[in-house]
């Protein structure tokens, strides 16, 4: 049978067939070409913009294929970073322990950030009879890790009423079992965070202050920040750049979809309805980073014994600075 082809309509197909497959081809060479970015994050509700980030797209549209590992303790993977990890969750006296190591951490961005007079995050809450820190001697207190700021924080406070960490027990407690370990008397109080402390506050625990904001004299602290490896982070400013405005964007989209946040909260950090309908989700946010993070602890450390007394490292070499846009049209400032 002979088959006969109209050049018009031919040339019609033809066409349309060739804008399809030049699209195809298009998004098969930003796939090709997306960088893959591996990131190990704690899985709360301070760390909600990565989440955002990765299901609404704008990692991927900033050509990042990031991958996520959720770790209750993303402090013990730092000596990942540059092998396993690209970016690892860590606060600021975990930073500074590890670059004294002889490591070479450099902070990329900011993520959760706190200050006492207008955004409180951390809490040292107790049983209803201790309503000093000097009552906790004897006692046993809980703590998310036996390492990381609030945890040093804690012991620098303690020291400086005379307080030894061998006079306390410090017992690790995942931020949702604080409640019911306070009611069996497993631990006398706790140092913990929002949402989790308002629901310790409603039930009528005590409020023994912030550690954190009361170790750095109300200064705005960092909770947690984004480190890499600085030889792998100089060398890839793109990278961080599209990191950085990816997560600009979703926290733009945190502001305006309440609702979509909560069910994040929900579902992926799996609070409480109550908790994650009261979660002021973008209250702690914020990314700039700035040299005060890190250099508020050094003293701190140092009186604990965190940090040797011969500590210098300048706190420049752990900041990361972004090349101006002159050097690296996509750099961006923090």
């Amino acid at each position: 049978m002979q088959v006969r082809i109209n050049p018009r309509k031919c040339g019609v197909m033809c066409t349309a067939l060739a804008a399809a497959l030049s699209l195809l081809l298009a998004a098969a060479g930003t796939a090709a070409a997306a960088t893959t970015l591996r990131i190990a994050y704690n899985p709360n509700a301070t760390n909600t913009s990565i989440v955002v980030a990765v299901q609404q797209g704008y990692f991927a549209q900033h050509g990042l294929n990031v991958q996520l590992t959720t770790s209750a303790d993303t402090t013990a993977l730092l000596p990942a970073i540059g092998k396993q990890f690209d970016l690892v969750g860590a606060g600021p006296t975990s930073i500074l322990q590890f670059a004294q190591q002889g490591n070479k951490p450099v902070l990329v961005g900011a993520q959760n950030i706190a200050n006492a007079t207008t955004d409180r995050n951390d809490y040292l809450l107790a049983d209803k009879n201790i309503t000093t820190l000097s009552q906790l001697a004897g006692q046993t207190v809980g703590v998310t890790s036996l390492s990381g700021t609030m945890y040093d924080a804690l012991l620098y406070q303690l020291q400086q009423i005379g307080i030894s960490a061998s006079q306390v027990k410090f017992l690790v407690v995942p931020f949702a079992d604080e409640q019911s370990d306070l009611q069996s008397g497993a631990i006398q109080a706790t140092i913990t965070i929002q949402p989790f402390a308002s629901t310790l506050l409603s039930a009528g625990y005590s409020d023994l202050g912030d550690p954190v904001e009361q170790t750095i004299h109300d200064q705005t602290a960092l909770s947690i920040g984004w480190v890499g490896y600085r030889p792998w982070v100089e060398s890839h400013p793109k990278v961080i750049a599209e990191f950085d405005a990816a997560q600009e964007e979703a926290l733009k989209w945190m502001a305006a979809n309440e609702a979509g946040c909560v069910q994040i909260l929900e579902t992926d950090f799996q609070l409480s309805a109550v908790a994650a309908q009261k979660y002021p989700v973008t209250q702690y946010v914020a990314f700039k980073v700035k040299p005060t993070y890190l250099s508020d602890w050094v003293a701190p450390l140092k009186a604990i014994g965190a940090l040797p007394k011969s500590f210098k490292l300048p706190i420049s070499q752990l900041v990361y600075t972004p090349p101006s846009p002159s050097k690296h049209g996509h750099g961006s400032k923090h």
